[in-house]
């Protein structure tokens, strides 16, 4: 591993008149992505603001990836390549996290890409507000759509933003966002999570935090990835969000009492993904018709009282709590989402 130089020459268009002194160090996860890597790396030494330490970190993988990383550690000085064995993607960003040494800290996933601008763009909105964290509300999906939100460049209250995560109208990626490093270095990856993961490290993020920023530039590109663990049948992985919605009441309570409600759509959200996982796997094993079923039960009384679960959430979850394996018939009848 190599570190950064501190000669190095920061090249700063004439047009970032902002923070141009402040060091953005950009974690990039990297597990068999070699199709797709040098994209990436592109986009990010490519950005307007050039004062990054590119944080590259091969988890392990077994294509050319870690050689690609080399490559692009010989060609700019600003790279710094990790070799570590495969843990995840929440192990891969906290080993770039213990590293980096920029004053905002930013995520790329290594299959994705960014506009030229990205990170000027955050970083002026958050030197603007004075805030730890600017979340672009509007992303590009390639060879998808684009989401699309109302609302205007500025701060938002810290309430607010939660209430918005909570129902999953605030995105939770951790790829959209800058972040200070005295927050994000306090909120580190939870390593047992494989699923929401970035849910629920944003949720600590913007607990933590004093001033939320949003941007609504469309400026972070994700590309589709069918294996990813979103699109995949169900597995032990993905069971590990049914853990998250206790976290969320114990940060909670005490402090935002009046946000925990809000917490009943994400709570059934979670499980109407792995429901819906669980009808496109192949013969399930029996524990996870179990396990679906004991959550299902667990929930149904709080979520037919919230006026924020949708009645199709609370039909499907009542019909787990009869019984997953006629609902997973119905489900892969009427491909259920």
């Amino acid at each position: 591993m190599r570190r950064r130089s501190e000669k190095a020459k920061i090249l700063v268009p004439a047009e970032s008149v902002v923070n141009v002194n402040k060091l953005i160090s950009v974690v990039v996860p990297v597990y068999n992505k070699s199709l797709y890597l040098a994209e990436c790396i592109e986009s990010i030494i490519s950005q307007t603001y050039r004062n990054l330490e590119i944080i590259l970190v091969n988890d392990g993988s077994s294509d050319n990836s870690l050689d690609i990383c080399k490559m692009y550690e010989q060609l700019d000085e600003r790279v710094i390549v990790v070799d570590k064995p495969n843990a995840g993607v929440s192990s891969a960003r906290n080993a770039g996290l213990e590293i980096a040494t920029g004053d905002y800290i930013g995520f790329v996933d290594a299959d994705d890409f960014i506009d030229a601008g990205m990170y000027s763009t955050l970083l002026e909105q958050i030197t603007r507000d004075g805030s730890d964290v600017c979340t672009m509300i509007n992303y590009s999906i390639r060879r998808g759509s684009m989401v699309l939100n109302t609302r205007t460049d500025g701060p938002i209250e810290k309430r607010d933003a939660l209430k918005e995560l909570l129902l999953l109208q605030y995105p939770a990626s951790m790829c959209v966002s800058l972040f200070s490093k005295d927050v994000i270095k306090k909120c580190k990856a939870d390593e047992e999570l494989h699923f929401f993961e970035d849910f629920e490290q944003h949720f600590r993020i913007l607990l933590n935090s004093r001033r939320v920023s949003i941007s609504t530039k469309s400026l972070y590109i994700y590309r589709v990835n069918e294996s990813s663990i979103n699109r995949t049948g169900i597995n032990d992985k993905r069971l590990t969000c049914l853990t998250i919605y206790d976290k969320l009441v114990s940060e909670l309570s005490g402090h935002y009492d009046e946000l925990i409600e809000y917490s009943q759509f994400f709570r059934a959200h979670a499980l109407i993904s792995i429901i819906a996982s669980l009808a496109k796997t192949y013969n399930p094993a029996e524990q996870y018709y179990m396990i679906v079923r004991e959550s299902a039960l667990g929930m149904l009384p709080d979520v037919v009282r919230s006026e924020y679960v949708p009645w199709k959430y609370i039909l499907a979850i009542a019909c787990n709590a009869a019984s997953p394996k006629l609902s997973r018939g119905l489900l892969k009848i009427v491909k259920y989402r």
